[in-house]
Order: structure tokens, then C-alpha cells, then sequence
């Protein structure tokens, strides 16, 4: 399983899953007068330090691709190519970590960081790779919890008051999670 990979799945050498790719881009568009003043860090952990695979890409051909060792050939050139990293990080649209450690260095030439003082991201989230666990699961009510966070967390950009939006995302969670007649943790 490459880092980042999930359980029961394959997937071609590349980039590992990261959701904050999306979240360093909205800050960097919407809050461009706090360049520099942005930092990554790895999340706290409790007990045994973990973390779970989040977002991320992957190429998949399916078994009726009319031109698959093109497309083949392709997803493995975008994955492990400087050149396909630098091509994919000119845009400034992403700041995926590659799996690849060897690509790691040229992402991190590629990516401007100035948004977060320079920092060298590639090595905070390089870090994390080895504590990405296998048996990860997402909770029975993921999909439906995120939606409300997104919604309220976009609300929170424009008021600036964010607790309200993690209370929001709670409160769904217990109700998605009561409706289904599952039992809430003590």
C-alpha cells in the first residue's frame, strides 16, 4: 500500500491523499494580506501519535479503457516524474505531497511558500507519512457531517466566528448518528 493508501484498494504510485491542499489555497486566495503569517503543523494526537489518510489523488483505468498502457503510461509519468510535479505545482493550485520521497525535494522547489513564511510544508507533512495507520475508518456518517461543517465553516469566513461552525458539525453528527439508531460514546 503506498503511504496514504486505503485499506483494500490499489492505487498507482503517487500523490499522498491531503485534504489541506484545498484549505492552503482558499487561504492563500482569500487571505492575501496574511501572507507569512500562516504555519503547518502536524495535528495533536492523544496516546500513540496516528493520523488517517485524508484526501488526496489517484488515477484508476478501468478494465474497458480503450487506450490503457497510453493512460497507464500517463499516470505513472504524473506521479513520478519531476517534471509532472513541477508541471502540476506551476499552477499554484496545488501543494500535494508526493508518495514518492525522492519527488518530495522538487515539490518543495516548486511550490511557492511564501504564504507560510517559507516554511518547508513538504517536511511537516513528510513527517506524518509513517504515522498514517491502516486501520483508519471514517465514521457511518462522514460524508453527511462534512457537508454541515463545509456549509457553516463558509458561513464562519465571512462573520469570522468559527466555534459556532465545530458546534454545527457536532450537532449534525449526533443527529446523523441517533437517526440511524446507533448509540452516541459516553
Amino acid at each position: 500500500m503506498e503511504p496514504g493508501g486505503h485499506q483494500g484498494r490499489h492505487r498507482l504510485p503517487g500523490h499522498r491523499p491531503d485534504r489541506r491542499v484545498l484549505e492552503r489555497r482558499q487561504h492563500q486566495d482569500h487571505l492575501p494580506e496574511q501572507s507569512g503569517t500562516w504555519a503547518e503543523a502536524p495535528l495533536p494526537t492523544w496516546g500513540t501519535p496516528a493520523t488517517g489518510a485524508v484526501g488526496g489523488s489517484a488515477f484508476a483505468l478501468t478494465k474497458d479503457t480503450r487506450k490503457a498502457k497510453a493512460a497507464a503510461e500517463f499516470a505513472l509519468w504524473a506521479t513520478t516524474d519531476e517534471a509532472a510535479v513541477k508541471s502540476r505545482l506551476a499552477a499554484g493550485t496545488s501543494s500535494g505531497l508526493p508518495a514518492a520521497e525522492n519527488l518530495r525535494a522538487t515539490a518543495k522547489e516548486s511550490f511557492d511558500a511564501s504564504f507560510f513564511g517559507g516554511q518547508d510544508i513538504y517536511e511537516v507533512a513528510g513527517s506524518q507519512v509513517p504515522l498514517i495507520t491502516s486501520d483508519w475508518v471514517w465514521s457511518p456518517v462522514h460524508n453527511s457531517t462534512s457537508m454541515t461543517l463545509q456549509n457553516e465553516l463558509g458561513k464562519a469566513q465571512r462573520s469570522g466566528e468559527f466555534w459556532p461552525a465545530f458546534q454545527a458539525g457536532q450537532r449534525a453528527a449526533e443527529k446523523a448518528i441517533t437517526d440511524r439508531g446507533l448509540k452516541l460514546a459516553p
